[in-house]
C-alpha cells in the first residue's frame, strides 16, 4: 500500500542526494574492493532526520517539514522550481527559489517553528547543504567558471572556502565529522565532450578538492546518480557507473568509501540501463530504477512480444543484497525519483507534488500487486487542479533556444519533439553550449543537429534549416524537409529506429490516456500556430485538460521555455499522434 509521508529533502537538481550524511571511515582499513567490517551505529546515529516536503500550488510552493506546513514560497517563472534543504533536527530550512536547474536568485533561511523567513546571501546560488547537526551550512555560488563554495551559518554569510571549476557544481552533503565538503562538479570546457558528472571532496579546513571519482572518455567510464548515504553508520558513496555507450556495455551498482574505494556492487548487468539507486541504513537492501535496452532483432521477429519482455524487465525493484533476490514493485519508470529506502518501504519523491512512500513488503510477500508507475505521487486534493491527473517524466528542449546558435529552429517543432521522447528514457546527453538567449548548457542539443549512430541507425542524413541555411544532419536532417517541415512517415521512422514500438494514430483521447497511462510519452501535431506545430503530450488533468512540453516555447510564442504548458484540446486543434 501507499504510506502517505512528508520525505527528506527533495532536491530540484538532477543528481538527488540524501544531505548531512555519513561519518569519516579510516581508509586505511580498506584497500579498493575490500569489504570492511561495520561498526553498529550509535543511539545517536540512529535518530530519524526531520522530513522535508514541497508542493506546488498556483504561483508558489508549499513548504512543509515533518507533514506539517511550514511557509509558502512564491515562484516568478512558471517553470522554475524551488530548492530546499532542512537540518536534521528540523529547526531551520534553506530555500533558493526560482531554481531553473542551474542556480536561483538568492539564499532564504526559514526558521521552522516561528515561519520567519529571511534573505542570507542575494545571487546565483546553485544548492545548499546543512553540517550533520545543522551547526554549519555550506553553499554555492555560481561563477564564469564554476562555483564558490562559501561556508557558513544559518545566521551568517560565511566565508568563501573555496572555487570548484565547472559548468554545473552542485553540493551533496558534509561529513559527519564535518571535515569534508562533497559535491557534483560537471565539466568545465565549452565544447562538445561528453557532460557526465564526477566527485569532489573539499576540506573545510582550507578548501583544498580532490576528485574521488571522474567520468571520462578515456577510461570509458561514466557516473551518475551519484549521493552521499549512510550505510551501517558510516560515509558512503553510491552512484551508477556504465559506459559512455549507453546500452552497449554493461551498468552496475556501486557502493564506496568517501576516498573512492569500492566496498559494495550489485549486479552487472548488460542490456540494461540503471537509472538511480538507494541503499537501506543497514546496507541489505538496495532499491534501483532500470530500464531494459530494446532488442532490435527481437522486436523484427515479434514486435509484441519483444515490448512485453521489455515492459517486463523496466520498472523499480527492491532487492536482498546477500541474494540477489528481487522484486519488481514499480511497473515502470516513475516521473517521481527514488529518493530512499529503509526497512522495506521506499520513499519517492518530485519537488511540484511532495513526497510518498510505498511499503514494498506485501509486494515481495505475494500478497499485493506491484504498483503501475502513475500511481505514484498523486496530488494532494488540496493541491492546483492542473497537477492533478498524471504526468510523465520528459525532458523539455526548446528548438530555438537550445539548439546551435547558428541554427535557425523554427521550422524543427517535429523533430525537437521526437527528440524530446527519446532524451527523456532513450539518450543519454549531448549536448553543447548555446549563446542564444543567454549562456546556457543544452544538455541534448546535439541530437537536433549532429550526425549521430543509435542502434545500428547513423542519423547522417542532412537538410538545411528553416531560413534554408547550412546542412544539419540529427533528427532535423532526419525529420524535417526544407520543401514541406516535419514529414510524419519520417517522425514516426526516427523514433521506430530508435525503439521500435512506436505508433502513429488518429487523435483519439481515450488512446492518448491509455498511451500514457502506461509510462509512453505522445507527440502530438495541430494548429497552434498558422503553419501547423508539434509538440509533446506527458499527462492530462482531471478536467481533460493536457499537460504539454512545447518545443516553441511558453504558448508557441516563440520564447524561450515551454516546459509543463497545461493545454486543451481545442487549442492543440490536433490531428496526427505518435506514441513511443
Amino acid at each position: 500500500m501507499l504510506l502517505k509521508n512528508m520525505g527528506r529533502t527533495v532536491l530540484v537538481l538532477a543528481t538527488l542526494s540524501v544531505i548531512g550524511c555519513g561519518e569519516e571511515l579510516d581508509t586505511k582499513e580498506l584497500t579498493r574492493g575490500d569489504v570492511a567490517t561495520q561498526p553498529l551505529a550509535s543511539a545517536r546515529d540512529t535518530r530519524r532526520d526531520a522530513q522535508l516536503s514541497t508542493v506546488r500550488e498556483g504561483s508558489g510552493y508549499r513548504v512543509a517539514v515533518d507533514g506539517v506546513e511550514r511557509a509558502f514560497i512564491p515562484i516568478r517563472e512558471p517553470s522554475n522550481t524551488l530548492f530546499a534543504a532542512v537540518t536534521p533536527d528540523g529547526a531551520t530550512a534553506a530555500l533558493i527559489p526560482d531554481h531553473d536547474t542551474h542556480h536561483g536568485d538568492g539564499l532564504r533561511i526559514l526558521d521552522v517553528a516561528s515561519g520567519e523567513l529571511r534573505m542570507l546571501f542575494q545571487g546565483p546560488v546553485t544548492s545548499a547543504v546543512f553540517s550533520r547537526h545543522g551547526a554549519r551550512l555550506a553553499y554555492a555560488v555560481e561563477t564564469r567558471d564554476g562555483a564558490s563554495v562559501r561556508l557558513g551559518t544559518a545566521t551568517s554569510a560565511g566565508r568563501t572556502l573555496g572555487e570548484l571549476r565547472g559548468r554545473q557544481v552542485e553540493l551533496l552533503g558534509f561529513s559527519t565529522d564535518g571535515r569534508s565538503l562533497f559535491a557534483v562538479v560537471y565539466p568545465d570546457r565549452q565544447d562538445d565532450g561528453t557532460y557526465a558528472p564526477s566527485l569532489v571532496r573539499m576540506s573545510t579546513a582550507n578548501g583544498e578538492a580532490t576528485a574521488i571519482l571522474g567520468s571520462g572518455l578515456v577510461s570509458g567510464e561514466r557516473y551518475s546518480d551519484i549521493r552521499l548515504v549512510r550505510v551501517n553508520g558510516q560515509d558512503r558513496v553510491s552512484y551508477i557507473r556504465s559506459s559512455h555507450q549507453l546500452c552497449i556495455g554493461d551498468s552496475e551498482l556501486r557502493l564506496a568509501t568517501t576516498d573512492g574505494y569500492v566496498v559494495r556492487s550489485f549486479r552487472p548487468t548488460t542490456g540494461e540501463l540503471y537509472r538511480a539507486a538507494a541503499w537501506s541504513p543497514d546496507g541489505a537492501q538496495v532499491a534501483y530504477a532500470v530500464q531494459k535496452c530494446p532488442n532490435k532483432s527481437g522486436i523484427a521477429a515479434d514486435r509484441e512480444s519483444a515490448i512485453a519482455e521489455q515492459a517486463k524487465g523496466t520498472g523499480v525493484f527492491v532487492a536482498e543484497v546477500a541474494s540477489g533476490r528481487e522484486t519488481r514493485v514499480v511497473d515502470g519508470i516513475p516521473g517521481a525519483t527514488l529518493l530512499g529506502i529503509e526497512e522495506g518501504v521506499l520513499r519517492f519523491g518530485t519537488d511540484r507534488e511532495g513526497v510518498e512512500s510505498l511499503d514494498s513488503k506485501p509486494i515481495s510477500a505475494g500478497t499485493q500487486s506491484e504498483l503501475g508507475a502513475a500511481s505514484l505521487l498523486k496530488a494532494d486534493a488540496h493541491a492546483e487542479a492542473v497537477i492533478q491527473g498524471l504526468t510523465n517524466r520528459a525532458i523539455q528542449i526548446n528548438q530555438v533556444y537550445d539548439t546551435r546558435d547558428n541554427f535557425d529552429g523554427r521550422g524543427s517543432c517535429g523533430p525537437t519533439s521526437a527528440v524530446m521522447t527519446m532524451a527523456s528514457y532513450q539518450l543519454g546527453e549531448w549536448g553543447i553550449w548555446v549563446n542564444y538567449g543567454g549562456n546556457h548548457y543544452s544538455p541534448y542539443g546535439r541530437y537536433l543537429t549532429d550526425a549521430y549512430s543509435y542502434n545500428g541507425t547513423s542519423f547522417s542524413y542532412t537538410e538545411p534549416d528553416y531560413s534554408g541555411a547550412g546542412a544539419w544532419a540529427g533528427a532535423h536532417g532526419w525529420v524535417y524537409s526544407a520543401c514541406c517541415g516535419a514529414v510524419w512517415a519520417d517522425l514516426l521512422s526516427y523514433l521506430n529506429r530508435h525503439t521500435g514500438w512506436a505508433q502513429q494514430h488518429s487523435w483519439d483521447a481515450a488512446w492518448i490516456q491509455g498511451e500514457l497511462n502506461r509510462g509512453q510519452l505522445v507527440a502530438a501535431s495541430g494548429g497552434m500556430t498558422s503553419a501547423g506545430h508539434i509538440i509533446l503530450i506527458k499527462g492530462y488533468t482531471t478536467d481533460g485538460r493536457w499537460i504539454v512540453n512545447d518545443p516553441f516555447g511558453v504558448n508557441t510564442s516563440g520564447g524561450p521555455g515551454g516546459g509543463d504548458q497545461i493545454y486543451t484540446t481545442a487549442y492543440i486543434r490536433p490531428s496526427q499522434v505518435w506514441s513511443n
